[in-house]
């Protein structure tokens, strides 16, 4: 359980990068870190191959376009309304390529 919830802690912290602290990162991250840290070692090791695995295009492309949009979605909140956003780490042309222009629109 303990390496499932410091996946997320490493990846957007980006391993605790000193110029992202508090910005990125705050000491409640670090914290919880510290604390997962006695059922496991979440080092660099660690946050690398998660990072690895998190921007790989073969490994994106496998999931599938839905897979891909659903994978990382985020929604905000704006004067006009609600706006949904997916990232994709795979280049459009990429995704046109392997999807089809009929897929994406």
């Amino acid at each position: 359980m303990a390496y499932l919830l410091a996946a997320p802690i490493v990846l957007d912290t980006y391993n605790f990068k000193d110029e992202l602290k508090d910005k990125k990162w705050s000491q409640e991250d670090s914290d919880a870190h510290k604390f997962l840290s006695q059922y496991g070692d979440y080092g660099t090791a660690y946050w690398k191959n998660l990072n690895d695995a998190k921007f790989s295009i073969e490994g994106e492309l496998a999931l599938g376009l839905r897979g891909i949009f659903i994978r990382d979605y985020k929604n905000y909140d704006l004067k006009i309304g609600t706006m949904g956003a997916a990232v994709s780490t795979v280049l459009n042309t990429l995704l046109f390529d392997k999807f089809g222009e009929a897929s994406l629109a």
